[in-house]
């Protein structure tokens, strides 16, 4: 295993890591500020918010988040590459954060073991277009199971393909449409429907 990346640029590991795993990444580039800045701006950054992240691929997401994040903020990431966890924990030390290498479909699990609240946001890069029906389905019940009654899922998708899956578990308004990313897309802002 990699325990450094001294001459390690992120688009470029991120690209390497994407041609491995297309399916799982979704993407050849990382995502851009710009589509960060959409993804975040429903997130209320109050005294101790607890977000979760999936997906994080080289942090382009968590570094804005822990930015705008008070001190009292909690932050978990999920990130199922054991290369980019690697990349993510050697790239970004805070005492705010937590990196978990695990599938996000697990996340139930991995969050009850920590004793913590149910986060206000779950905000995620993970491609669920391209996951098997049932795999999705899965994922949506953990999120719907983990996140706060009151909280918010914030999902992007290149394509509005997955909208009706997401539509059977939450209340979803499409928020904008970043053209300035590579690819551009549509983001969602979710809240929990009552199964």
């Amino acid at each position: 295993m990699i325990t450094h990346f001294p001459k390690t640029h992120a688009p470029g590991l991120f690209f390497r890591e994407g041609i491995k795993k297309f399916i799982k990444n979704g993407s050849l580039v990382p995502s851009s500020k710009y589509l960060g800045k959409m993804m975040l701006k429903s997130v209320e950054m109050k005294q101790g918010v607890f977000i979760v992240e999936l997906g994080a691929g080289t942090g382009t997401f968590t570094k804005m988040i822990l930015s705008e994040m008070p001190k009292s903020g909690r932050l978990v990431v999920f990130e199922i590459n054991p290369i980019l966890a690697e990349y993510l924990r050697w790239q970004i030390v805070d005492p705010r954060i937590m990196i978990i290498e695990a599938d996000a479909v697990d996340m139930v699990s991995h969050l009850s073991n920590l004793n913590t609240n149910k986060p206000n946001y779950i905000i995620s890069g993970i491609p669920i277009g391209n996951m098997r029906p049932s795999l999705r389905k899965s994922l949506l019940s953990a999120v719907h199971e983990t996140l706060a009654e009151d909280g918010l899922f914030i999902q992007f998708q290149y394509f509005l393909a997955s909208l009706v899956a997401i539509r059977k578990f939450f209340h979803t308004k499409i928020i904008g449409y970043e053209y300035r990313n590579i690819p551009p897309a549509f983001v969602y802002s979710c809240s929990k429907k009552i199964l």
